[in-house]
Formats: structure tokens, C-alpha cells, sequence
């Protein structure tokens, strides 16, 4: 129960900080509603990059799927990284314990960001959360679509970091993460 309280406590802090960092940037609240591409789901298909590191991270990229009705795409995809925290597990296992493929000692990196797709109607913004595995560059994330199309629907975000093609001058270490945002009917619906 402790567990559940904690985490709709930082929910709320995270829409919090969301709506009340929003009042200058474009709004994504066209369309409150909307049908998925077969009345219960999109799937979206997204590279993004990191463009601002360190600090709170910005991403940018291109976004494209079944999701968006008669619009193939691509179109932009924006977010902002508001936690990333890496796990102290490998330090405390002794110094014999090789550092992972990304050079770094944490195994495992805490996420949470807002995504921000923007596609005319069906545009929207999701709070996400979850991790990501530095040794196998897997993340997965999940949440719920708090402005714009779909709003209140669940998030599954998955993806892989890969290195940009074509190159990407204005991503960090021209490294790229691609990956799938599965949008899906909440609990209450």
C-alpha cells in the first residue's frame, strides 16, 4: 500500500510540474478524445535523439503509425528527461566487476519524461516512467496521455539506443533511440 501512495504521489507532482511548465510552449490540447486506428489502440513508431545534455535532457525526433488516422507522418516528437538516476548495484560489488558497454557504473538508469507528439488533431502529451537497461540498451516505460488525443489513455514505451543514420549532428554523441508508444484504453474505460 505504502508502494501505491508513493506513487500517486509523484504522479501528481509530475502533472504538477507538466501543466505548470507548459504556459509558453505550443498546446497539444486540440482533441481530448479520439478513436485509435482499430478502436482500441496506436501504435506509434518514434527515433529520437538527446539535444540538450546534461541538466534535464530534450529530446527531439520523428514520430510515425497507425495511430494517426489518414496521416502517415512522420511528425515531431519533443520530451524533456524530468528524472534520470543510475543504479549504485555494480560499484558495490567490488572492484573486479567490469563497467558496462556504455562506460557507465550504474546497471540500471530510473526514467521519467514527458513525450509530446504533435500531429495536427491527434497530437498529444504523455507523463512516462520506468527504466532503462545500460548493458543491454532497452528501455521500458509507461504512463498516461494527460493532454490532447487520447487523453487518459495508458502509454507503453519501448525502445533501443542505436547510433543515428543518417547522422544527426545535433544529437549527443550522434546516439539515437528507437522504439514503438503503444497507446491503450485505461482501466475505467
Amino acid at each position: 500500500m505504502r508502494g501505491r501512495t508513493a506513487r500517486t504521489i509523484v504522479t501528481a507532482l509530475f502533472a504538477a510540474v507538466v501543466f505548470g511548465g507548459s504556459a509558453g510552449g505550443p498546446s497539444v490540447l486540440a482533441s481530448p478524445t479520439g478513436e485509435t486506428a482499430h478502436g482500441h489502440r496506436a501504435t506509434l513508431t518514434f527515433t529520437k535523439w538527446i539535444t540538450v545534455n546534461p541538466g534535464a535532457p530534450y529530446m527531439q525526433g520523428i514520430v510515425t503509425g497507425d495511430g494517426i488516422v489518414n496521416a502517415p507522418g512522420p511528425f515531431n516528437f519533443a520530451g524533456q528527461v524530468l528524472i534520470y538516476n543510475q543504479s549504485g548495484i555494480i560499484p558495490n560489488l567490488g572492484p573486479s566487476v567490469p563497467v558496462n558497454n556504455r562506460g557507465q557504473l550504474g546497471d540500471v538508469t530510473q526514467l521519467a519524461a514527458v513525450y509530446e507528439v504533435q500531429s495536427g488533431d491527434h497530437s498529444f502529451r504523455a507523463l512516462v516512467q520506468g527504466g532503462d537497461d545500460n548493458t543491454t540498451k532497452h528501455a521500458l516505460l509507461d504512463g498516461v496521455v494527460l493532454g490532447g488525443w487520447l487523453a487518459g489513455e495508458t502509454v507503453h514505451v519501448q525502445f533501443r539506443d542505436i547510433q543515428c543514420s543518417p547522422v544527426r549532428p545535433e544529437a549527443a554523441g550522434n546516439t539515437c533511440f528507437q522504439g514503438t508508444i503503444a497507446i491503450t484504453p485505461g482501466p475505467d474505460r
